[in-house]
């Protein structure tokens, strides 16, 4: 009597580890120990159940033992649990292509727009340029959660301290125009990170470079004491570990510079001269070599300062009269005929 006690209750807690396992199982809860009211298991099913192994229970139904299973089971009709879960519609199931008519795919065609593109034709008629130009700054601020982070274009030419950490917007066609030479520093490579080949380019605006704006305008008109133009300032030194954004500064500091009249000469990558090695060019004399680095350096920097170029006072009355070595053209030309003399003799 024991024994078959002790099977009965192996058997009612294997269905009930297989009841609280299964999917879509629903608790009705009776106040009792373990928190559920059992059905009554059918004569065949308690006959043929072979154990098998379950997986790791839910949490908490580790600690229960035998003893939380001595619970009377009602007579209620037995319920098949796989069959009602299969009588349930899935309302979270996925869609199966095979089930898609033709009839529902033809319903939903063709897509509702977006946009509707003939009040968008009409508005754009009935608006001016301004009011256009004025109707896109509004959606572009729009797309930013900051809607002052950029610096408008009238903006740009008055910064202060309190534009710090903000962006200035530049077009592509006024960063080749400001900086024909490149720019410093990884610019160029984020530009070719950039999808877009039209999109504008911002520059952040740091402390550094209004500070530097600063002083260069304070210095733009300085004179010497008999009223020439002159500054008597050796110069400014960035210093600062890889990626603190010197080379940004230095990007923003030149177009300020160009766009206000100063003349430029820059070199963006005067780490080659050091790294890499150039071919070096002859002249056709042979007189001269010039390295390619230094060719492409004077190339750019006529480029982008030929009509600052051209307004420096120049005394041509010296020139042709040195030679590329330093001397004069007569002792020049004294010593290679004393040269030839003694060569014939």
């Amino acid at each position: 009597m024991a024994a078959r006690s002790i099977s009965k209750r192996i058997a009612g807690g294997r269905w009930y580890a297989g009841l609280l396992l299964r999917q879509r199982c629903r608790w009705q809860l009776a106040g009792v120990r373990c928190a559920s009211t059992l059905t009554e298991v059918a004569q065949s099913e308690k006959e043929n159940s072979a154990p098998r192994r379950l997986a790791t229970p839910p949490r908490g139904f580790r600690r229960m033992t035998l003893r939380d299973f001595d619970i009377p089971i009602e007579n209620k009709p037995a319920v098949d649990l796989a069959k009602q879960a299969e009588e349930e519609p899935d309302e979270d199931g996925p869609v199966r292509i095979s089930e898609i008519t033709g009839q529902e795919v033809q319903s939903l065609w063709p897509p509702t727009p977006l946009i509707d593109m003939k009040s968008r034709d009409k508005l754009m008629e009935s608006l001016d340029q301004n009011e256009l130009m004025e109707k896109v700054d509004e959606e572009e601020r729009r797309e930013v959660a900051r809607p002052f982070l950029w610096l408008q274009h009238e903006e740009q030419d008055f910064v202060g301290n309190e534009d710090v950490g903000r962006f200035v917007k530049i077009a592509r066609d006024d960063l080749l125009e400001h900086l024909p030479e490149g720019g410093c520093g990884e610019l160029s490579r984020d530009l070719t990170l950039i999808p877009d080949r039209t999109r504008d380019v911002g520059l952040m605006v740091r402390k550094l470079s209004i500070e530097l704006i600063s002083q260069l305008s304070e210095l733009q008109h300085a004179t010497d004491a008999e009223g020439r133009p002159r500054i008597r300032k050796a110069g400014f030194l960035l210093d600062g570990h890889k990626g603190t954004g010197k080379s940004q500064v230095l990007n923003l500091l030149t177009m300020w510079a160009r766009k206000n009249g100063w003349l430029v000469v820059l070199e963006p990558t005067p780490g080659r001269y050091a790294r890499e090695i150039a071919e070096i060019k002859r002249s056709n004399n042979g007189v001269y070599i010039q390295s390619e680095f230094a060719q492409q350096f004077l190339e750019a920097l006529s480029l982008a300062n030929r009509h600052m170029l051209e307004e420096i006072p120049v005394d041509t009355t010296a020139y042709g009269s040195r030679g590329i070595d330093g001397e004069s053209q007569q002792a020049h030309h004294e010593s290679s005929g004393h040269r030839i003399t003694l060569t014939c003799g």
